[in-house]
């Protein structure tokens, strides 16, 4: 499942979908949406790519601390900590998604 969200992330990052790419606030609102309904659909996927962000240089964005999770980290704790992040701090829903993610998780996630 990771694969798969890895080589969406790297499609999107080479330009391969149309349009702009999410926010933070779309980040908040898929999350939410996934939480309350189960990590399935378009909303379930773009939470779940989003909030485990992969410590690679061809999908990290440089405006993104890094972040390195463990494997055993269940994707709804994540999500968990990811909304709460951006409802604490507003200004993150303002960022890009993958920034926003990036910001909120580094701080119990980061690389050594």
């Amino acid at each position: 499942m990771r694969i798969l969200f890895l080589l969406a992330g790297l499609l999107y990052g080479m330009g391969a979908w149309a349009g702009p790419a999410p926010g933070g606030a779309d980040l908040l609102a898929a999350c939410n949406h996934s939480l309350k309904r189960g990590f399935t659909g378009m909303q379930g996927a773009m939470c779940s790519y989003y909030v485990t962000p992969c410590d690679c240089a061809a999908v990290r964005k440089p405006d993104a601390p890094r972040v390195c999770l463990p494997d055993d980290v269940p994707v709804a704790e994540l999500a968990r900590k990811v909304v709460a992040g951006l409802k604490a701090r507003p200004g993150l829903q303002s960022r890009s998604a993958s920034a926003a993610a990036a910001v909120i998780l580094s701080r119990d996630y980061p690389c050594r």
